[in-house]
């Protein structure tokens, strides 16, 4: 009787479990037909991809093209620090400048950067994958100085797409306190391959 009443709960939460996602085609699941299009590009994750893809799969006997079930991932907002008039933000080992949606930050706009940031709103998505837990899990940046993103699961995982909303740009930078490499996203980009450690909004 305990078997049968344990097989029940069982069956109850795993039908609960997938009520809440919806089986939709895989490009019309925003985060996994991102994630296949990063995570395909290493070879040494093609089979935990496979997995990962068999576990989600719904699609209908009839199905010509591959169905998911599409979950919203955990969100965590980060809110931005305090402003503070940035240091002198050029490293000696920092690469140049790379632009998408697309505008040079540097010059005149890092200049005014600091008396017009607050002018603009909008927020910086960054999605992450831990291939150890197999989750997905998107940090939500506030408009602001964010000089250390706080990377989660102790940096077991990646940054796979960066996404901008509202009326801001983003300078997204590969090392802490703005230095490295430095990307300029304008509002409504998406942006694979990210590498990035600080971040902080410019107007466009």
């Amino acid at each position: 009787m305990k078997s049968v009443f344990l097989f029940a709960i069982t069956f109850y939460l795993l039908y609960f479990i997938q009520a809440q996602k919806t089986c939709v085609k895989i490009n019309e699941c925003e985060v996994e037909a991102s994630l296949i299009e990063y995570h395909g590009q290493d070879a040494l994750l093609q089979d935990q991809l496979k997995d990962r893809l068999a576990k989600l799969n719904c699609s209908p006997a009839n199905a010509t093209e591959l169905h998911v079930y599409c979950a919203n991932p955990n969100e965590e907002i980060i809110r931005p620090e305090e402003d503070t008039e940035d240091e002198d933000e050029e490293d000696d080992e920092s690469d140049s400048s790379l632009d998408y949606g697309i505008r040079h930050s540097g010059g005149i706009l890092d200049a005014l950067n600091f008396n017009t940031r607050q002018s603009c709103l909008g927020s910086l998505k960054l999605y992450y994958f831990n291939p150890v837990q197999d989750s997905v899990r998107i940090l939500n940046l506030r408009h602001g100085t964010h000089s250390r993103i706080p990377v989660p699961d102790l940096g077991s995982g990646f940054f796979f797409q960066a996404k901008t909303s509202g009326s801001c740009c983003w300078q997204l930078c590969s090392k802490k306190f703005f230095r490295g490499s430095r990307r300029t996203l304008n509002p409504g980009v998406k942006l694979k391959d990210v590498s990035v450690e600080s971040a902080k909004t410019l107007n466009c």
